[in-house]
C-alpha cells in the first residue's frame, strides 16, 4: 500500500484499493469460514463505490497503512487481543473518515444546489 503512492490518479487509487482489498480478504480468509468469505467478497464493489463517489479525494494512505501494521503485527505474533484491538480501531478510524468524506460530500452538494445570488 506505501508503494501505490495514492493520488489523485486514477491507477494509484486503483493500485491502493487493490492492496486493501487483498489486505482485507487474506484477514477474512484466515476465519476458515466460506460464508464469511463470500460476504465480505460481495461488499467489495460497495466499499469502492462510497470511496470514489463521496468525493473522499486522497486517502489518509499512512495512516490506513499503519493501522493494516498493527493487525498483521497482531496476527503475526499470535496475539488475538492486539490483532482484535487493532481491526476494532481500524474499522473505527475507518468509519470515521467515510463519515467525514460524506459530509463534505452532502455539503458540496448543498452548495451547489443553492441559488447564486445575483
Amino acid at each position: 500500500m506505501n508503494a501505490s503512492g495514492l493520488g489523485q490518479h486514477y491507477r494509484k487509487y486503483s493500485r491502493f484499493n487493490a492492496a486493501d482489498a487483498e489486505f482485507h480478504q487474506t484477514i477474512v480468509a484466515s476465519a476458515n469460514n466460506q460464508v464469511f468469505s463470500q460476504a465480505y467478497q460481495d461488499l467489495q464493489p460497495h466499499i469502492h463505490y462510497a470511496r470514489l463517489y463521496l468525493s473522499r479525494g486522497v486517502e489518509e494512505e499512512a495512516q490506513v497503512t499503519a493501522e493494516h501494521q498493527a493487525i498483521l503485527k497482531g496476527f503475526r505474533d499470535g496475539d488475538g487481543t492486539a490483532a482484535r484491538d487493532a481491526v476494532i480501531a481500524h474499522l473505527e478510524a475507518a468509519r470515521s473518515r467515510l463519515l467525514k468524506s460524506a459530509a463534505i460530500a452532502r455539503a458540496r452538494v448543498g452548495e451547489a444546489r443553492r441559488p447564486k445570488k445575483r
